[in-house]
Protein backbone atom coordinates (compact mmCIF):
# COMPACT_ATOMS: atom_id res chain seq x y z
CA UNK A 1 0.00 0.00 0.00
CA UNK A 2 1.49 3.12 -0.62
CA UNK A 3 1.99 6.41 1.48
CA UNK A 4 0.02 8.55 -1.03
CA UNK A 5 -3.32 6.04 -0.65
CA UNK A 6 -2.88 6.80 3.09
CA UNK A 7 -2.47 10.22 2.73
CA UNK A 8 -5.41 10.49 0.53
CA UNK A 9 -7.36 8.43 3.48
CA UNK A 10 -6.05 10.55 6.23
CA UNK A 11 -7.23 13.95 4.36
CA UNK A 12 -10.89 12.13 3.71
CA UNK A 13 -11.12 10.84 7.61
CA UNK A 14 -10.63 14.35 8.19
CA UNK A 15 -13.52 15.51 6.59
CA UNK A 16 -16.36 13.81 8.19
CA UNK A 17 -18.05 15.71 10.74
CA UNK A 18 -19.08 15.48 14.18
CA UNK A 19 -22.46 15.62 13.33
CA UNK A 20 -22.90 12.15 14.94
CA UNK A 21 -22.78 13.81 18.85
CA UNK A 22 -26.04 14.05 18.42
CA UNK A 23 -27.12 10.66 18.03
CA UNK A 24 -28.04 8.39 20.72
CA UNK A 25 -24.70 5.70 21.37
CA UNK A 26 -24.49 2.70 18.79
CA UNK A 27 -23.41 -1.29 20.02
CA UNK A 28 -19.95 -2.41 19.23
CA UNK A 29 -22.19 -4.98 17.23
CA UNK A 30 -23.79 -1.89 15.45
CA UNK A 31 -20.54 -0.37 14.92
CA UNK A 32 -19.21 -3.87 13.66
CA UNK A 33 -22.40 -4.97 11.08
CA UNK A 34 -21.39 -1.47 9.20
CA UNK A 35 -18.01 -1.75 8.79
CA UNK A 36 -18.72 -4.98 6.92
CA UNK A 37 -21.61 -3.48 5.12
CA UNK A 38 -18.69 -0.21 3.70
CA UNK A 39 -16.45 -3.44 2.68
CA UNK A 40 -19.28 -4.96 0.70
CA UNK A 41 -19.88 -1.56 -1.01
CA UNK A 42 -16.32 -1.01 -1.86
CA UNK A 43 -14.10 -1.64 -4.86
CA UNK A 44 -11.56 0.17 -6.40
CA UNK A 45 -14.25 1.30 -8.77
CA UNK A 46 -16.09 3.44 -5.96
CA UNK A 47 -18.46 3.44 -3.26
CA UNK A 48 -21.63 1.43 -4.38
CA UNK A 49 -24.34 3.64 -3.17
CA UNK A 50 -27.02 0.66 -4.14
CA UNK A 51 -25.37 -1.89 -1.55
CA UNK A 52 -25.45 0.62 0.87
CA UNK A 53 -29.26 1.83 0.51
CA UNK A 54 -29.95 -2.29 0.09
CA UNK A 55 -28.58 -3.00 3.12
CA UNK A 56 -30.07 -0.06 5.50
CA UNK A 57 -28.48 3.34 5.21
CA UNK A 58 -30.65 5.79 4.30
CA UNK A 59 -30.19 9.20 2.59
CA UNK A 60 -29.63 11.99 5.40
CA UNK A 61 -29.31 16.06 5.36
CA UNK A 62 -27.99 18.85 7.11
CA UNK A 63 -29.63 21.59 8.61
CA UNK A 64 -29.40 24.23 11.02
CA UNK A 65 -32.34 26.26 12.97
CA UNK A 66 -34.79 23.44 10.64
CA UNK A 67 -33.56 24.81 7.40
CA UNK A 68 -31.46 22.68 4.73
CA UNK A 69 -27.75 23.47 4.57
CA UNK A 70 -25.79 22.38 1.40
CA UNK A 71 -22.88 20.61 1.85
CA UNK A 72 -19.84 19.44 -0.30
CA UNK A 73 -20.37 15.62 1.27
CA UNK A 74 -22.93 13.44 1.21
CA UNK A 75 -24.89 11.50 4.37
CA UNK A 76 -26.45 8.12 4.69
CA UNK A 77 -27.64 7.38 8.62
CA UNK A 78 -28.24 3.69 9.76
CA UNK A 79 -29.17 3.15 13.05
CA UNK A 80 -27.27 5.39 15.01
CA UNK A 81 -24.25 6.02 12.79
CA UNK A 82 -23.64 8.72 9.96
CA UNK A 83 -21.60 8.00 7.22
CA UNK A 84 -20.34 10.98 5.10
CA UNK A 85 -19.34 10.29 1.26
CA UNK A 86 -17.41 12.78 -1.19
CA UNK A 87 -19.16 11.63 -4.44
CA UNK A 88 -16.16 14.07 -6.11
CA UNK A 89 -13.49 12.01 -4.77
CA UNK A 90 -11.05 9.70 -6.82
CA UNK A 91 -10.77 7.60 -3.76
CA UNK A 92 -12.93 4.93 -3.19
CA UNK A 93 -13.76 5.14 0.87
CA UNK A 94 -16.97 4.35 2.90
CA UNK A 95 -16.08 6.47 6.25
CA UNK A 96 -18.98 6.65 8.95
CA UNK A 97 -19.18 7.69 12.43
CA UNK A 98 -21.21 7.29 15.39
CA UNK A 99 -21.39 7.62 19.17
CA UNK A 100 -20.51 4.80 21.80
CA UNK A 101 -21.37 4.95 25.48
CA UNK A 102 -18.47 4.86 27.26
CA UNK A 103 -14.40 4.64 26.18
CA UNK A 104 -13.78 1.38 27.82
CA UNK A 105 -16.34 0.01 25.39
CA UNK A 106 -14.08 1.20 22.72
CA UNK A 107 -11.68 -1.69 23.86
CA UNK A 108 -14.83 -4.56 23.26
CA UNK A 109 -15.09 -2.57 19.83
CA UNK A 110 -11.19 -2.94 19.28
CA UNK A 111 -11.63 -7.23 19.94
CA UNK A 112 -14.47 -7.00 17.68
CA UNK A 113 -12.53 -5.53 14.52
CA UNK A 114 -9.40 -8.22 15.47
CA UNK A 115 -11.90 -10.65 15.60
CA UNK A 116 -13.48 -10.28 12.78
CA UNK A 117 -10.49 -8.06 10.34
CA UNK A 118 -7.56 -9.82 11.96
CA UNK A 119 -4.50 -8.69 13.80
CA UNK A 120 -4.10 -4.83 13.42
CA UNK A 121 -1.30 -4.27 10.57
CA UNK A 122 -0.94 -0.59 12.68
CA UNK A 123 -1.60 0.68 16.30
CA UNK A 124 -1.00 3.80 17.32
CA UNK A 125 -1.36 2.80 20.82
CA UNK A 126 -3.14 6.14 20.89
CA UNK A 127 -6.71 4.70 19.98
CA UNK A 128 -6.58 4.22 16.25
CA UNK A 129 -5.69 0.81 14.72
CA UNK A 130 -5.56 -0.12 11.03
CA UNK A 131 -6.59 -3.59 9.87
CA UNK A 132 -6.22 -5.40 6.66
CA UNK A 133 -9.03 -7.84 6.08
CA UNK A 134 -9.16 -10.85 4.98
CA UNK A 135 -11.20 -9.77 1.34
CA UNK A 136 -7.92 -7.06 1.05
CA UNK A 137 -10.30 -3.45 2.87
CA UNK A 138 -7.98 -1.65 4.46
CA UNK A 139 -10.46 -0.63 7.66
CA UNK A 140 -9.38 2.30 9.92
CA UNK A 141 -10.92 1.88 13.48
CA UNK A 142 -10.06 5.53 15.78
CA UNK A 143 -11.31 7.23 19.19
CA UNK A 144 -12.85 10.25 18.62
CA UNK A 145 -15.22 12.34 20.33
CA UNK A 146 -14.56 13.69 23.81
CA UNK A 147 -14.07 11.88 27.53
CA UNK A 148 -17.92 12.74 28.20
CA UNK A 149 -19.09 12.14 24.48
CA UNK A 150 -17.07 9.27 23.07
CA UNK A 151 -17.05 8.10 19.97
CA UNK A 152 -15.62 6.18 16.45
CA UNK A 153 -14.80 7.02 13.21
CA UNK A 154 -14.11 3.84 10.97
CA UNK A 155 -13.01 4.66 7.50
CA UNK A 156 -13.25 1.89 5.02
CA UNK A 157 -11.74 1.03 1.42
CA UNK A 158 -10.09 -1.53 -0.82
CA UNK A 159 -6.73 -2.13 -1.46
CA UNK A 160 -5.73 -0.59 -4.38
CA UNK A 161 -3.18 -1.68 -6.88
CA UNK A 162 -1.38 2.02 -8.47
CA UNK A 163 -0.40 1.76 -12.10
CA UNK A 164 3.55 2.27 -11.97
Amino acid sequence: MSLRLIAGWALLTLAVPAASQGLPPATPDEILAAARSCAAATSSAGLDLKKLEADGWGKASMSADGKPVAAPLTFYNKGHLLLAYNSGSAKPFCIFTGRIASAAEFRNLQAAFASSFGVPMKDDGKGEQLFLSPDRHIVDLASTGTADRPAVRVAVGPVVQEAK
